[in-house]
């Protein structure tokens, strides 16, 4: 599972969406779909209490499934159509199903990503594709010709991020959901969600644009340094026992600093329930921060799943 509280307009952003004015007015059904579950979220926004999010729900559904690659196994997908067949139950007593903007956060674990050095000779859209193809090729095989590649945004004469979906990931989850009903208007890889609350965070803070930002699922932690605003590398460590993921933060911190000594970064961005572990490993060499959520939690309701995949 994904240890990441939903933050809308934090961890994204509504201009993300394919139906951007649903994610100011309507409510949230967010769907993570990882490795070992689905979780499910439902959000609202109070005009009473300046619009801040509200969570109105929450299920975690565990998959016992053993993962091998990058494709969600069969047992994931089942697991999501028997969610969405019992959402109308569920909508009746919060909200019309017509009335939802819908996120797809997608585990780590079915993602690459990349960092792309800056090219100032890389001017025009086709020649980006085409050098961004080749990085990907380059680092994880010719298999990625198929991959569905996306470059988040980067200021001048800066390294760019590269993410690649699996082929046909996308279009069979916007099938899924469309046969309930439902219109997916963003799917985003999770690693961003902790970026994007780490960068906010930064802003609030007025920190400098400098340190590790990680995303931690229960099979697996993305590790990503960030030095003056410009992202230097990404990293996803698969996790073969989830108590010692700590310990896996430690020595993947400690073997950057000395690969790369000129990233002697202090400051340790994680989700705000998982700072005090982080910081009992790290001791004070690090400089642990906690990223709190802006969402308020409700009166939580469960899903009425009466199925569940074994």
């Amino acid at each position: 599972m994904l240890h990441h509280y939903p933050d809308p307009g934090i961890d994204s952003t509504p201009s993300d969406s394919r139906y951007w004015w649903r994610a100011w007015t309507q409510p949230e059904l967010r769907v993570v779909v990882c490795a070992n579950g689905i979780e499910v979220f439902l959000s609202s926004r109070d005009w009473r209490q300046g619009w801040q999010p509200v969570l109105l729900a929450r299920q975690p559904i565990p998959c016992t499934a053993q993962q091998t690659g990058f494709w969600p196994e069969e047992v994931v997908w089942t697991t999501l159509a028997q969610i969405l067949a019992h959402l109308p139950v569920f909508m009746q007593s919060q909200t019309r199903r017509s009335g939802l903007h819908v996120v797809v956060i997608v585990s780590n674990q079915f993602v690459r990503w990349l960092v792309a050095p800056w090219q100032g000779d890389v001017l025009r859209k086709s020649e980006r594709e085409a050098y961004c193809l080749h990085l990907m090729q380059q680092h994880f095989g010719e298999s990625m010709q198929d991959w569905q590649i996306s470059s988040q945004p980067a200021r001048y004469g800066e390294h760019a991020l590269l993410n690649a979906l699996p082929p046909g990931l996308v279009a069979r989850l916007q099938a899924l959901f469309a046969e309930h009903g439902l219109s997916l208007g963003a799917i985003y890889p999770a690693w961003m969600l902790s970026a994007n609350q780490a960068l906010h965070g930064i802003r609030q803070q007025r920190l400098p644009e400098s340190g590790w930002v990680i995303c931690r699922e229960s099979n697996g932690l993305t590790i990503a340094c960030l030095q003056q605003g410009q992202w230097l590398s990404i990293n996803t460590l698969p996790l073969a026992s989830e108590p010692q993921w700590p310990s896996v933060v430690q020595h993947s911190l400690l073997r950057a600093q000395v690969l790369y000594p000129e990233r002697q970064l202090v400051n340790v961005l994680v989700a705000e329930a998982d700072a005090p572990e982080v910081h009992e490993v790290l001791g004070e060499a690090f400089h642990v921060i906690g990223l709190s959520t802006h969402t308020r939690s409700g009166t939580e309701v469960r899903m009425p799943l009466r199925k569940r995949a074994a």
